[in-house]
This record gives structure tokens, sequence and C-alpha cells, in this order.
């Protein structure tokens, strides 16, 4: 991972598509409708996922090394008889480790 560098900064990011083709009718009434024969994909929609890792690797002291991460996933679908829905979560870790 290190050589003579103390530092050293990696950036990632992906992005997926995602397409349900068949929807529910128009007219059906969940509430009263048979789970058994329904189509479990649900409403008609695309939806857009990404994820973005940046990560920060750094030697603390001789053989104690440390690393900052940060990953955001953001997920945006559109549905064809629904409102669009926009969600977004974030993770922050410290990681710590002795090596021989």
């Amino acid at each position: 991972m290190f050589s003579k560098n103390k530092l050293s900064l990696s950036v990632n990011h992906e992005f997926y598509r995602l397409f349900t083709w068949k929807g529910y009718p128009r007219n059906l009434d969940l509430e009263h409708a048979d789970y058994k024969t329904l189509n479990v994909m649900g409403d008609k929609s695309v939806a857009s996922f990404n994820v973005t890792d940046i990560r920060l690797d750094f030697i603390l002291w001789k053989h104690l090394y440390g690393a900052l991460s940060f990953t955001n996933y953001v997920r945006s679908t559109h549905y064809r008889d629904y409102p669009h829905v926009l969600s977004s979560s974030s993770s922050f870790a410290f990681l710590l480790s002795y090596k021989l």
C-alpha cells in the first residue's frame, strides 16, 4: 500500500440505472388485489443509484497506520403513477491498524 509515501488518496464512483418495465395496471386496487398473481415488480419506474467512496490512508507512526473513509449513497426513482422519490445516506469511518 505504501512505499516512501506517507499519504494515499483514493476516490471511487459507481452509477447504476435500473428499469421496471411492467408496472401495475393504472386502475388496480392494491387493497383488494390477489397477491399470489400480482406483478411483484411494482409500479413502472426508472431508478438511478450513485455510490461515491473517498478514502485517505496515512502512516501515523512507524508500524501504526490510519485511514479515513467517507461513503455517500444517492437513489433517485421516477415512477409512472407515484411521486418522485429521492433519498441519500452517508457514512464516515476511521480505521486504525498495526502492522509488523
